[in-house]
């Protein structure tokens, strides 16, 4: 039986529309003109989000999406609703990458993007317009990062289990929170235009009655995230009326739309502030205690069992579901006007060493065992858009609207080599005998003086103003559902996949912002790549970027200082923006990436010396280079320079003539001369002589020399790196 919505996918992906990036619409200050970077074809992926860095071959591609099909003939055996909710994720899966063959112009929104639209649209009564609806999670910070202590080590196992559960729950959270008001309020999926990041958007046609439901289901979920999460996390909800000409100019009405959420944000709703003040059931100190080991408790355990897992499951049932009849791992429940709902992970902490079948077929048990209770419920592949299981009679016992989907997370961490454990923080100081590296022993471990972990935190600039001013006075709602859309896949999907990749902990991301700890030296390399597929991902529009703070510490520092250090110095990063803070240094993506590089090449001259050459590069010289380098600048605000005063941090023009002089010098003790620096072409000589020795100059006041002078303190970051590497190897090797 043929379906118009199938039909129109299947006719989508056969005409072959083309589809240009919507970073293309992006123009802000410094955005150069058109640009028409055409997307190639292909299915969604956790991997394949950048373009330049998938491996999957165009006939590959041609082949996957010969499975649409299949996946339809799917479709069409589930139950009622099931069909729908399982279409959305079909639908991006198989059509995020094309445009919408009906439009004639040159397409930046994706068929996936437009037809959802039209599809949330068609139902709103004839004059009466539409309700615009944004959730809002506040206090994700506190939350997450609240209540760890400076006496909590970062090498404590408990507390990197807890840290990895309370993120995990924020980013199931958004999701969890917008189908569940879908269901309350009695509409399909459809009218979600975006869940991520910590917050949710959706369209609903207008009724007065519907805005007077919204207000009394934002109390009841009120209830129920006190009872889940205490005074921690809250869900601020905002709704403005809007009317089609939302279609092409959605701008206006998302800032009223934020403008009313950042006003509820800080005026709690009466009936909240009156149930917090004076509760109906008021607790002792005794059982407030144990409902706080019983929240921490449930994310530690969240912490272990989400890495291994795959699926999870969002049930709605009449009465609470026991994960005690089947062994499944309850995350939340909230229950509410018309149902309990639910979500779960496919098994409990119990199970170590279960594949994605045996994943599926705990599943089915745990459905079937509840099904008498049971009204409807949802299966989602994490990180993984292959949403259907292998078994073609799975679940066709259950005679319930059972539907398929996938979740992007960033969940990943890395493995302990020999134990079936995650890596604590501490553990991820420690060389990777996997990687080539020489494991340490305890005691070498003990007396080992660089193993050190580094933290990031980033954060995409100006996103706000990206979305409000970014494309112009008139943006199309299809352009902020697929900007939304690309962001949350690129800092999840991407994000986890490049962590892998590295041996990333991720401890958050999503949205636009993300904290991620590791091994210092891994940290800047993964800085270094993320910044690259970044730019690869918008097409190099040098209006949208990101910022980002590194920190670097002793594996044992507190990890709580750990995420507010590196808070601190990616805010110091946004002074300009667009930028890195490493080192204690403040520099620009690109120049970041080239003194990585040098430093490198630096680290590598430094440790395997020739001994034959005439010139040697010895760690006591690049001391006494980074000295002159530090020492070539005015130390404090207020100095006189010929009858000026100068600002700390400016050039000091007389100390840095004798610093050059002495850096010649030093050059010509290692067996340079002037001669042969005009014949050197490549190496680790031609880096020192040409590109440092020329940045750094002198004599001159010129705006241009004054950059270039200034921009010469960003080779502390090639030295320190140098010397940090040159440790941390003589340490293994020692």
């Amino acid at each position: 039986m043929s379906n118009p919505d199938f039909d129109a996918l299947r006719h989508a992906v056969e005409a072959k529309k083309e589809l240009f990036s919507i970073f293309d619409r992006i123009k802000l200050e410094n955005a150069k003109g058109e640009s028409n970077h055409l997307h190639t074809r292909r299915v969604l992926t956790n991997n394949n989000i950048v373009p330049e860095t998938t491996k999957q071959p165009a006939q590959d591609i041609e082949i996957e999406f010969q499975k649409l099909d299949p996946d339809l003939q799917k479709l069409e055996k589930l139950i009622g609703s099931a069909q729908s909710d399982t279409f959305i994720s079909i639908l991006q899966k198989y059509s995020w990458r094309i445009g919408d063959p009906a439009n004639t112009d040159p397409s930046t929104a994706s068929f996936c993007d437009t037809f959802r639209i039209q599809k949330a649209l068609e139902n709103a009564v004839e004059n009466s317009g539409y309700l615009l609806v944004k959730g809002d999670l506040s206090g994700i910070q506190n939350y997450i990062y609240g209540g760890i202590q400076p006496k909590n080590a970062g090498g404590q196992a408990k507390l990197s289990k807890k840290l990895r559960g309370r993120s995990a729950l924020v980013a199931m959270l958004t999701d969890f929170l917008a189908n569940a008001m879908l269901h309350e309020l009695g509409f399909p999926n459809w009218h979600l235009l975006f869940a991520g990041g910590g917050h949710f958007n959706l369209i609903l046609p207008f009724s007065e009655k519907l805005e007077a439901q919204i207000e009394d289901l934002e109390d009841k979920i009120a209830v129920e995230m006190r009872r889940a999460f205490g005074d921690t996390l809250d869900l601020v909800v905002a709704a403005v009326r809007c009317d089609l000409t939302i279609l092409e100019n959605a701008g206006s009405f998302f800032e009223k739309l934020n403008a009313k959420r950042e006003t509820k944000k800080y005026q709690q709703h009466p009936k909240s502030l009156n149930s917090h003040f004076y509760p109906k059931d008021e607790l002792s100190i005794t059982e407030r205690n144990l409902l706080k080991k019983q929240r921490d408790k449930l994310t530690e355990d969240l912490g272990t069992v989400l890495p291994k897992r795959k699926l999870l499951v969002e049930t709605v049932s009449s009465q609470k579901l026991h994960p005690e009849k089947k062994r499944a791992f309850e995350v939340f429940d909230f229950h509410l006007e018309k149902a309990v709902h639910q979500l779960f992970l496919a098994s409990d902490e119990r199970i170590s060493d279960w594949n994605i079948e045996d994943e599926w077929e705990n599943v089915e048990n745990f459905l079937m065992l509840n099904k008498e209770d049971l009204k409807s419920a949802r299966v989602l592949r994490m990180n993984d858009t292959q949403i259907f299981p292998d078994d073609v009679e799975w679940g066709s016992q259950l005679n319930i609207p059972v539907s398929f989907g996938f979740r992007f997370l960033g969940k990943y961490v890395p493995p302990h080599r020999t134990e079936d454990r995650p890596k604590t923080f501490e553990e991820l100081a420690f060389p990777d005998p996997s990687e080539g590296e020489k494991e340490l022993t305890e005691e070498q471990l003990k007396k080992s003086g660089l193993l050190m972990l580094a933290s990031m935190r980033l954060d995409v600039d100006d996103l706000g103003c990206i979305f409000s001013h970014g494309f112009g006075k008139n943006v199309s709602l299809s352009h902020v559902v697929a900007l939304s859309r690309e962001m949350h896949y690129f800092f999840t999907a991407y994000f986890d996949h490049l962590a892998e990749e590295n041996g990333i902990y991720v401890v958050y991301a999503g949205g636009d912002d993300a904290f991620v700890v590791g091994r210092w030296d891994k940290i800047i390399a993964f800085a270094a790549q993320l910044r690259d597929d970044f730019q690869k991902f918008v097409h190099k529009n040098e209006d949208v970027h990101f910022s980002a703070g590194i920190f670097m510490g002793d594996p044992k520092y507190p990890v709580e200082r750990f995420f507010r250090d590196a808070g601190r110095l990616e805010k110091e990063a946004k002074f300009p923006k667009n930028q890195v803070n490493v080192f204690s240094r403040n520099l620009p993506w690109h120049s970041f990436k080239s003194k990585i590089e040098f430093g490198t090449e630096l680290f590598e001259a430094l440790k395997k010396p020739d001994v034959k050459a005439k010139r040697k590069l010895t760690m006591a010289f690049m001391y006494r280079v980074l000295q002159l380098v530090k020492t070539s600048f005015h130390e404090r605000s207020g100095e006189d320079e010929n009858g000026y005063k100068v600002k700390r941090g400016y050039v000091d023009i007389p100390r840095f003539g004798r610093n050059i002089a002495n850096m010649r010098y030093l050059f010509a003790r290692h067996g340079y001369t002037n001669d042969e620096i005009a014949d050197i072409t490549k190496g680790i000589e031609h880096k020192l002589t040409t590109d440092f020795l020329t940045t750094f100059n002198f004599g001159s006041n010129s705006k241009d020399a004054q950059t270039k002078v200034a921009r010469t303190k960003d080779f502390l970051v090639a030295f320190n790196y140098a010397l940090y590497c040159l440790r941390f190897h003589k340490k293994l090797n020692q």
